[in-house]
């Protein structure tokens, strides 16, 4: 598989070697069919529940693959979990918004200050 590929990709093509139709693929991870179609048609890209569903229902490909690329599809046993990946991508995810939060909150401050200067 191309390395330029995203994620998109990597679900159809995980769907493909798994020699499922987009209906029974959608099915085996609580999807519908038409969700499954959005992302085939790339107006969607698949929701972090999509991908845990994947992780769930299907524990042998590797996070890293489907997540970046990056690795082999099918995790050998000493691989990371999907669910590790995901866990620690989600912590990572929460610390940044909370630093954005805080960086927004003291440029509004700083915003308003300036504005209560000028009037």
């Amino acid at each position: 598989m191309n390395k330029d590929q995203d994620i998109n990709d990597r679900v159809l093509f995980l769907m493909e070697y798994l020699n499922l139709s987009k209906t029974a693929f959608a099915a085996s991870i609580g999807i519908n069919a038409s969700v499954l179609s959005h992302i085939a048609s790339k107006r969607n890209k698949p929701s972090i529940d999509m991908v845990m569903n994947i992780a769930d229902k299907y524990p042998k490909v590797s996070g890293d693959w489907l997540l970046t690329g990056n690795g082999r599809m099918i995790k050998d046993e000493s691989s990371s979990s999907l669910k590790e990946v995901l866990t620690e991508s989600m912590v990572e995810l929460e610390l940044l918004n909370e630093v954005n939060h805080q960086t927004l909150q003291t440029r509004i401050k700083s915003l308003k200050e300036r504005v209560l200067k000028l009037v």
